[in-house]
């Protein structure tokens, strides 16, 4: 059973900076061990706070690889939707490396690799949620009637779809 969660990025800017791995940060990914060579997946990078604060105790302790991350800018926009691979508790990058340069998250010492972002920004798509925590699991059936599950199937129906 897949599990989702919510991820917190802010502005957004940083985790669009993180959906553009170049050739070499996926290849030093590789040698450490963190991705396998697989051309049909495409891989991007995020950072959350460490392992003693929170943010990420119950994602620690439960996410497994191919639970659904939901990553929302503030106000509750969704900006995409991707897989999870693994996590670090030490990053492969560095704020400087990633470009990252909002840093109103706070220190982010664990790192999250993900894969298959389907990107949703230009649907516009809300997710009003009340929970206030930054990295949060929480049940596909959401208190408006909405239906992640649902949602991810769509997403993926029309994951090649142009935007004109």
């Amino acid at each position: 059973m897949v599990t989702n969660y919510i991820m917190r990025v802010g502005n957004g800017d940083n985790f669009k900076k993180g959906t553009r791995l170049t050739i070499e940060k996926l290849l030093k990914l590789k040698r450490n061990g963190k991705i396998q060579e697989n051309r049909t997946n495409s891989f991007g990078y995020w950072a959350i706070a460490a392992s003693g604060s929170s943010v990420s105790r119950v994602f620690q302790n439960e996410a497994r690889p191919g639970d659904l991350l939901w990553f929302i800018q503030h106000g509750g926009k969704l900006l995409g939707v991707a897989e999870f691979v693994t996590m670090s508790d030490e990053r492969t990058f560095s704020d400087d490396e990633m470009d990252w340069t909002d840093a109103s998250g706070g220190p982010c010492e664990r790192e999250v690799i993900y894969s298959n972002l389907i990107i949703t920004e230009q649907c516009n798509y809300m997710l009003r949620i009340q929970n206030r925590n930054v990295v949060f699991k929480i049940e596909p059936q959401l208190p408006n009637g909405d239906n992640l599950s649902v949602t991810y199937r769509i997403l993926l129906q029309f994951r090649n779809a142009k935007y004109e």
